[in-house]
This record gives structure tokens, C-alpha cells and sequence, in this order.
């Protein structure tokens, strides 16, 4: 803080002060303005942001979670059959925080939507304790992969900025609270869905990186890849950008659990 901006506080103090005898001012004066120099060092000091994870309350409790190891139990969203779906009002974590997922042994695929309308940042870890399951993340409005950001899964990743998840059935696991979810199904997804040309971008800032044999997949508008890596051993890195309505279907790709084609629909990967 500017030693003028300083000096007025300390000014305005002295003359905030209560009146003290004439023994005692100098001793008060000097106390005034070591509590202001205080006050001005603790405002100038930068925090960090905290994490910010609220479910929206649409497939279970509602509410914030706890971090900055934020615990995502299956009974808070809904399980159907070999699919866990999660729905976030906010899916945001700081560097450090740990999201784990975890559920029955049985779970294929983790499906997580955001509905808040704000973009997520992603600066700590999206980790799943269940063995196998691929996990989906899609957020319309962008997603960001700070520099400390990591996924920690046993199965596939799948980031997208599309409106919906369509799973084999037809049914739509669409990120807004408005959604009708009652055909949620055991079935796998088999589409992303972009329901206008206003597709949020994905940019990765940090390293992502797939166990081996493993499908990393980002599908949204712009996909930028900024001083970070996307890893994956004997496995699929797939990158897909659309700025225009329509699905992005599993007949582009090879058949994989996870797997889509690389393609750009007048969207830029960068």
C-alpha cells in the first residue's frame, strides 16, 4: 500500500482516539498507529482462493461440501444400475484440494455435470476411488485446468463443455436444473450434445495424464492447451472442438469405453 495512503489512515486514527491524560498520549498515540500499520500489513496480503464445490441439490442433498478434501459419496447423487451421477452448482478447486469420487464396486461410469452457469476452475486433483470407472465432467459454460491440476482415475477421462451426456437408451443427462432426469439409465454414453453454436472452451494449463491404455478426451468449443501436456501411455488422446449444434456420436471413433474421434467442427484446438 502507498506510504501516502498510509500515513491519512494513521492521521484519521490519531484523530479517533479516546483522550487520555497528558502522561499517557504519547504511549496511546504510539499504540493507535501500530494497530493501523498492523491492519494495513494484514489487508495487504494476498490469500488464496479456496476451493469451491456446491451440489445444486437436483440428484440428492444440496449445499456445500467440505475441502479442502472433498469427499463425492455416491448417496450424494444418484446411482443407477453401472452409472453414479453427481450435478454441481460449482465445481471449482484451489491447488491442493483433492475431489474424490467414490461409489460401489460395480460403478462403470461417473457422470458429473455443473449447472451454475459458471465456468470451472480446476486447479487441484479429480481423483476416483472406484476401480475401473470412467469419469465424465461437463460444464457448458468452460472448464480451465490450472497448472497444479491432475486427474488421478483408474479408468478413462472425459472433460467436455457440451449441454448434455446421451446415453444409449436416449436418454439426455443435460447440465441445467431444469433438466428431466427420470430416464436416467444404466446404459454408456454415447454422445456429447450441443444444443447451440455458444459452446464454452476448455483450456489446459497443466500436465493431464491417463493410466496406461487409457482414453483422455476434451470435446468442447476452443480447446486450448497452454504450457501443459495431455498424457496417456498405449491409450487415446482426443480432442474435438464444435461451434455449432449437433452431437458428437460414437460412430466417429474407434470403439473404445471411452473413446472419441478426433475432429474439429469449426472449432480451434490450440
Amino acid at each position: 500500500m502507498p506510504a501516502a495512503v498510509m500515513l491519512l489512515l494513521i492521521r484519521a486514527a490519531n484523530r479517533m482516539k479516546p483522550r487520555k491524560p497528558p502522561g499517557h498520549r504519547k504511549e496511546a498515540a504510539l499504540g493507535w498507529q501500530l494497530l493501523v500499520v498492523v491492519f494495513v500489513l494484514v489487508a495487504g496480503v494476498p490469500t488464496s482462493r479456496a476451493g469451491d464445490m456446491v451440489l445444486d441439490g437436483k440428484l440428492g442433498p444440496g449445499g456445500p461440501l467440505a475441502g479442502p478434501n472433498y469427499d463425492i459419496t455416491a448417496d450424494l447423487g444418484r446411482t443407477v444400475g453401472n452409472n453414479l451421477f453427481h450435478s454441481f452448482a460449482r465445481f471449482n478447486l484451489s491447488a491442493g484440494d483433492l475431489a474424490t469420487f467414490s461409489g460401489p464396486a460395480n460403478i462403470q461410469n461417473i457422470l458429473t455435470r455443473v449447472t451454475g452457469g459458471g465456468a470451472s476452475s480446476i486447479d487441484g486433483t479429480v481423483r476416483s476411488s472406484i476401480a475401473g470407472a470412467n469419469v465424465f465432467l461437463i460444464n457448458p459454460s468452460g472448464v480451465v485446468f490450472g497448472p497444479n491440476a491432475a486427474v488421478d482415475v483408474t479408468g478413462s477421462f472425459a472433460v467436455s463443455t457440451a449441454n448434455y451426456l446421451k446415453l444409449a437408451n436416449g436418454a439426455r443427462f443435460v447440465a441445467a436444473l431444469d433438466a428431466d432426469d427420470s430416464m436416467l439409465s444404466t446404459d454408456p454414453v454415447v454422445a456429447f450434445g450441443f444444443l447451440d453454436g455458444a459452446a464454452g472452451n476448455v483450456t489446459v494449463h497443466g500436465t493431464l495424464q491417463m493410466p496406461e491404455g487409457k482414453t483422455l478426451t476434451v470435446v468442447g468449443g476452443d480447446i486450448s492447451v497452454v504450457g501443459g501436456k495431455l498424457l496417456t501411455a498405449n491409450g487415446r488422446v482426443n480432442l474435438v472442438s464444435a461451434k455449432a449444434a449437433g452431437e458428437v456420436r460414437e460412430s466417429w471413433v474407434d470403439r473404445d469405453p471411452c473413446g472419441w474421434a478426433e475432429a474439429s467442427k469449426d472449432g480451434d484446438v490450440l
